[in-house]
């Protein structure tokens, strides 16, 4: 019974080995995996982060643009504005010459009737 004793103790020492084996070769590869997910993060952060950048700059030179079209487009409205206001001036000015005109146009007729 020793000898099998003995066979079964190496046995189970071999088996105990390897496991301690296995187990170390699985943490080391679980930490080389854990590197290289922190350094594939830390690159899709700095990828995000210029994307981010980017995107940024690009709205903002799309909002200058923007910004500069609407400052044209009131610079026009206000210029066409004040010529609307011009003519209207004039135009009523015409009114009340034609006004004062059928007045004494009227006068005259009433006078020669």
């Amino acid at each position: 019974m020793g000898d099998s004793s003995d066979r079964q103790t190496e046995l189970l020492q071999g088996i105990w080995d390897e496991m301690k084996s296995l187990h170390l070769s699985l943490k080391k590869e679980l930490g080389e995996t854990r590197t290289e997910l922190k350094q594939e993060l830390a690159e899709t952060r700095t990828e995000l982060k210029q994307e981010l950048v980017e995107t940024r700059r690009e709205l903002k030179q799309e909002l200058a643009q923007t910004n500069q079209r609407i400052t044209e487009l009131d610079l026009r409205l206000s210029t066409e504005l004040v010529e609307v206001a011009k003519t209207l001036k004039d135009t009523n000015h015409l009114i009340r010459q034609w006004g004062n005109r059928l007045r004494t146009v009227e006068t005259r007729v009433e006078e020669l009737s």
